[in-house]
């Protein structure tokens, strides 16, 4: 009889064979939505509107997941507040996985997940 219940991994749904670890962008990408679904839960829902809505995993080595953030402002307080719960979630979902490493992207890096920046408001001086 077979379970009803099993819910497939991010290896079923890429075809991995067991105990193969990943490291492809799909299988960072896919690892990295199912930890920020734990992020949610873990944190709730305002503070990682705050703090996580703009997180993207870029890569991972077998060892070191490494993600990214658009500001250093937000990288800072990430790893100052909640790298060590980042990284819990990360290694439920990255079999092997050690380290988090958190940067800054890249202006014009990053997988699309966020919404492109829009230009600076003028800033009004007192002479005009």
């Amino acid at each position: 009889m077979e379970d009803s219940t099993h819910v497939p991994d991010v290896g079923d749904e890429l075809n991995e064979p067991a105990g193969k670890i990943e490291t492809t962008a799909k299988a960072v990408n896919a690892r990295g939505d199912k930890v920020r679904v734990m992020l949610r839960a873990r944190f709730g829902s305002e503070v990682y509107d705050c703090w996580f809505h703009a997180l993207e995993f870029e890569s991972f080595d077998g060892r070191t997941v490494r993600a990214s953030v658009p500001v250093k402002f937000l990288q800072t307080w990430i790893q100052a507040h909640y790298a060590d719960g980042l990284l819990e979630c990360c290694k439920a979902e990255f079999q092997g996985a050690e380290l988090l490493e958190v940067v800054t992207r890249e202006f014009g890096a990053g997988n699309g997940r966020t919404a492109p920046a829009q230009p600076a408001a003028p800033v009004r001086t007192a002479d005009a």
